[in-house]
This record gives C-alpha cells, sequence and structure tokens, in this order.
C-alpha cells in the first residue's frame, strides 16, 4: 500500500458533527497533523472533501484551499453534497421542504443549503475546483510534499522490498 484515500469531508469541525464523522473531530492533533502523520509513514493521501453541508458558509471554499495547502494533499476528490433517495438526509432534507425534486439540476446538487445560496456554493465549488487543479497551485503542493517536506513515497513497501530480495531460480 503505497496511497491511501481518506475521507476528510470537512475542514469544519461542525460540519463534521453534523454528518457524525466524529472520527475526524477526536483528539490527537489537528486533521493537518493527522494527515501529516500519515504522509509521514511513507504513505500518500488522497481526499474526499464536500461542500454544501448546513454548518457551512461561503468561507468554507477558503478553508478548504488552506486545508490543502497546509497539508500538502495533491489528489482531492470535491463534491458538493448531494441527498440520495432513501438515506437519512434525503428524509430529512424532503421533511424540510429542502430538496430541488427537478430532473435538471442546473445548480449541481438537489439540495438547497442553509448557509450559503445555490448559487453561492456552485460558484464557491467551481472556484474552488478551479484552485485545486489551477496548475500553479497544484505543482507547489506536490514539491513541497516531495522536495521540501521529502515525502518518502512507499517508505514500507520499499523497506519490505529491501529485507525481501526477489531470488533468481
Amino acid at each position: 500500500i503505497v496511497t491511501v484515500f481518506i475521507g476528510i469531508e470537512s475542514p469544519n469541525e461542525e460540519s463534521l458533527r453534523e454528518t457524525k464523522k466524529f472520527q475526524n473531530v477526536r483528539g490527537g492533533g489537528t486533521i493537518v497533523d493527522r494527515v501529516r502523520k500519515v504522509q509521514d509513514s511513507g504513505l500518500e493521501v488522497w481526499c474526499g472533501m464536500i461542500v454544501g453541508f448546513d454548518h457551512d458558509d461561503a468561507e468554507v471554499f477558503k478553508a478548504q484551499r488552506e486545508l490543502m495547502r497546509q497539508t500538502d494533499i495533491v489528489h482531492a476528490m470535491v463534491g458538493m453534497l448531494s441527498a440520495i433517495p432513501k438515506t437519512p438526509l434525503y428524509t430529512r432534507l424532503k421533511n424540510e421542504g429542502r430538496l430541488d425534486l427537478e430532473d435538471a439540476q442546473p445548480f449541481g446538487t438537489n439540495v438547497i443549503p442553509l448557509g450559503m445560496t445555490r448559487d453561492e456554493l456552485r460558484q464557491g465549488y467551481i472556484g474552488l475546483m478551479r484552485d485545486l487543479y489551477d496548475a500553479k497551485f497544484y505543482f507547489e503542493r506536490l514539491e513541497n510534499l516531495y522536495l521540501t517536506r521529502k515525502f518518502d513515497f512507499g517508505r514500507t513497501r520499499n523497506a519490505y522490498w529491501r529485507q525481501h530480495r526477489w531470488k533468481k531460480r
């Protein structure tokens, strides 16, 4: 194993509590500290993040960008919160009148957010994705991880193969 995918979801602790991602708010350091600990063990971290939780406002986009900068995570899968039918989230939002049930989704999500308008959510998401994969910011994270922090990709795997060399027959 040389790469792990971690569902960070959000740097907003209230959003993590809202979604019952208690493992992301436990003690043991900040999320940045915990990601760096995984990276320091030689595992590259890819992450998943979501925007549009009830406790998110327009500041969440800046916070997610800053989290990526601090952790030097190069690959992120970011999505807008969507409510999938037959889930508790879907039921709750439907009961609250916060679902867009139209087939055409011009906003990219069926959720009507609380802390921002749908247009702010869409524009913030587009801006975040543009920022995360802007060449300068992308390669800055890559350079910080591999050159500045001297990330040892596959450290554990490499140590194993040094001890268990293949033998010719």
